[in-house]
């Protein structure tokens, strides 16, 4: 009887394992981001330029994300990804918060808010501001 117990709990805990899994992989999967034909409105060397521009000032910017069908304006600081290439993090321009995981192929407009929006690192931190490592 315990055996069956046993085995029954194993079964559903590596079943439970394995949709987990299954369900992170297609959430951080960049080709399962955008599915359709996307029409930039900047060309890719601009949209390049200013992201590093951005990520050298830690400068507040405004960018234009496509996702899906649908078209958002979503105002942060960015941050890159080491261990991924082409994917930055969207944090809140106060507090540092993440609020968004957006892949460069989703950007389809960005533009740099004026300079009494900018954080300096002198001014709000003592040190420069870092995205943990969590694995």
């Amino acid at each position: 009887m315990e055996f069956k117990l046993t085995s029954f709990l194993l079964a559903k805990v590596r079943f439970y394992f394995q949709l987990f899994l299954k369900n992170w992989n297609d959430f951080f999967d960049p080709d399962q981001v955008l599915e359709q034909e996307q029409t930039p409105t900047m060309p890719a060397f601009q949209i390049n330029s200013f992201i590093d521009n951005a990520l050298k000032n830690q400068t507040i910017v405004k960018l234009n994300v496509q996702t899906g069908q649908h078209t958002e304006m979503i105002e942060g600081q960015l941050f890159e990804d080491h261990r991924h290439q082409d994917v930055y993090f969207m944090t809140t321009p106060h507090n540092k918060k993440l609020t968004r995981i957006i892949f460069k192929k989703q950007i389809i407009g960005i533009s740099m808010n004026n300079s009494t929006n900018t954080i300096s690192p002198d001014t709000t931190l003592k040190t420069r501001t870092r995205l943990r490592k969590t694995s």
